[in-house]
């Protein structure tokens, strides 16, 4: 591992749901401006500063693209470590960050052990034991059982010639162990040991504390939204809304509100880092800010909807939903224009809404988890039916819809003035969608 001077850098892994590696590339270009805005201000570095000159001028010469390297399930980056940890806060897609530690060839069990018990880990821990979790692949230790108590020993042993103090003990007690693990991965002898950043998994916002049934994942809605953007071409200057017309527990909704926020309703891992601890008086001023203004402004602009149209059938789930976004007031943005309806999409009529260009996002039933109602034929006949419907109730521009994989969209018989633009398949919960954008022409 590098030493900590300000011109170290470490590895990062950004873990990204599978195809999701694109989005989650643009998301990071979108908001390059923000994280250098926020590494500046934990680290007390004016805007001015010739570092944080220095990384303007990269970004300017360089596309942010090129530096980082696209991975099937995530993005490897190397940035200074605290500019890496404020990844969590500031981007939507990804599942969980990782900070790799060291890396080193390794064929047997007591290399493994020696190299474990030598790393520093007063660095990151105060004397817990973290879970650890391992994978291996065309390597001569193969057992991630024995990996995973070679591991535990390793540490255990370090901690006999590197006690934790009293106060770090104390502090352990009241840690939740299960937000700690260290990750040991084994390809073709090579042994990377990495530690999680995050905690719990990055989709578990905190601010939306009423779920429905089958809901989708925050990351997933977060690119999904991102995807949606890719097509969206109006005049400058037009306003637009965002309607989900089955919106269940409100997620769209919300993470497109959300999109270009910071999140810091709930606790990360490496803010517990002992190597973390000066720069904790920062971060707390951080945790003030719900947005940044910087240089990114005028793209994520282009991301944000100037008004919230949330529809549901089911009076429990409009009840909890409205919860939801009763939540959003206590992140203490400024108002959000949401306005949430019951109502069954098949029985509106055409809703005359303000003279904003429409945008609608839907994730319907499947008819898997929650079954479909028997007044239609098969599920082709849903879908086709639904996006008619969609189509003469609320006069959308674009409509982007999650349909099964195993449904043929190429069935529906829609109007000639819908025409499709993508077809983004991904997995959620097991099951495999693709996730259809039309524009009406």
């Amino acid at each position: 591992m590098n030493n900590s001077t300000k011109n170290s850098t470490e590895n990062f892994f950004i873990i990204v749901p599978p195809s999701f590696e694109e989005l989650a590339l643009k998301e990071i270009t979108f908001k390059w401006p923000l994280i250098i805005d926020l590494f500046s201000r934990l680290n007390n570095l004016p805007n001015e500063s010739e570092y944080v000159e220095n990384i303007k001028t990269m970004e300017k010469q360089i596309q942010i693209e090129k530096q980082i390297e696209q991975i099937y399930g995530g993005l490897l980056i190397s940035l200074p470590e605290n500019m890496g940890y404020l990844l969590n806060p500031i981007l939507k897609i990804p599942t969980r960050i990782l900070m790799r530690l060291t890396s080193f060839k390794c064929r047997d069990f007591p290399k493994l052990y020696n190299k474990i018990r030598k790393f520093p880990w007063n660095k990151y821990l105060k004397g817990q034991l973290p879970s650890i979790e391992a994978s291996a692949e065309k390597s001569r230790l193969h057992h991630t059982g024995r990996i995973i108590e070679t591991t535990k020993e390793a540490i255990l042993n370090y901690y006999q010639g590197q006690p934790p103090s009293k106060k770090s003990l104390e502090e352990v007690k009241e840690i939740n162990i299960e937000n700690f693990s260290i990750y040991i991965r084994f390809e073709n002898d090579i042994c990377t040991v990495s530690i999680d950043t995050s905690g719990e998994a990055l989709y578990k916002r905190s601010y939306k504390k009423f779920v429905n049934e089958a809901p989708l994942r925050e990351n997933l809605a977060s690119g999904l939204l991102l995807k949606l953007n890719e097509f969206i071409d109006f005049p400058e200057g037009e306003g637009k809304m965002l309607i989900d017309p089955m919106t269940g527990s409100g997620t769209f909704i919300i993470e497109a509100a959300l999109f270009n926020t910071l999140n810091f309703t709930r606790e990360y891992s490496f803010t517990l880092f002992p190597c973390f601890k000066k720069y904790i008086s920062n971060y707390q001023t951080l945790q003030t800010l719900q947005t940044l203004h910087s240089s990114a402004d005028d793209q994520l602009h282009h991301l944000q909807y100037q008004k919230y149209l949330a529809i549901d059938i089911d009076d429990k789930t409009i009840t909890s939903t409205s919860k939801n976004f009763e939540l959003l007031k206590s992140l203490n943005l400024n108002s959000i224009p949401i306005k949430l309806i019951k109502a069954d999409v098949f029985e509106m009529s055409y809703v005359n809404l303000e003279p904003l260009k429409k945008v609608i996002i839907v994730n319907p039933p499947y008819g898997i988890r929650i079954k479909l109602e028997l007044k239609f034929k098969n599920k082709v006949n849903f879908f086709q039916k639904l996006i008619t419907t969609l189509l003469d109730n609320f006069k959308p521009n674009i409509i982007g819809i999650i349909v099964p994989r195993d449904i043929s969209y190429k069935q529906f018989k829609l109007p000639t003035n819908i025409l499709s633009l993508s077809v983004f398949p991904f997995i959620h919960g097991g099951l495999k969608l693709n996730f259809i954008i039309y524009k009406v022409i």
